[in-house]
């Protein structure tokens, strides 16, 4: 079945939910903050597996990084990518034999700005594709966890 970003409204209400981003100093986790983390639900940017390795899910704007989260992460292991452009979907069709997977490939688009009329809050269906935060994927995973557990 093919998820959407309507199928997480409220998945994890009530908990706190942990931003990986990735960057050097992900190498520098000691096994206590990686204990740490390994419980909690994580939603990891681009090439943040490689200090994280129990991350919840994945987020990614680019190809080659959702393919390595794809690749790397746990099997059951959501990713969500941004296919929001019919650049983007052409790039990544050429993967559809071995890279697509409806149960772990979550799409959506990411919107460069927020109107006065639309806003953070969930889902309406499953045609509500936009993560807002276009200019960073870090916004994109904060609305995702947004969605996921509101405040």
């Amino acid at each position: 079945m093919k998820k959407t970003l309507y199928n997480y409204n409220d998945a994890h209400i009530g908990e706190t939910i942990y931003i990986i981003g990735s960057s050097p100093t992900l190498n520098n986790l000691t096994e206590e903050e990686q204990q740490f983390l390994k419980d909690k639900i994580t939603i990891g940017v681009n090439f943040s597996i490689e200090g994280v390795f129990n991350l919840s899910y994945g987020i990614s704007a680019h190809i080659s990084s959702a393919v390595y989260l794809f690749e790397c992460g746990r099997q059951d292991m959501p990713v969500f990518v941004d296919c929001g452009s019919s650049i983007k979907k052409s790039a990544f069709s050429y993967m559809q034999e071995f890279f697509w997977n409806h149960e772990r490939i979550v799409e959506f688009a990411s919107s460069p700005e927020i109107n006065a009329d639309q806003s953070l809050d969930k889902k309406q269906n499953n045609d509500d594709l936009a993560l807002r935060g276009w200019s960073s994927v870090l916004l994109l995973a904060t609305h995702l966890a947004y969605i996921m557990a509101p405040v």
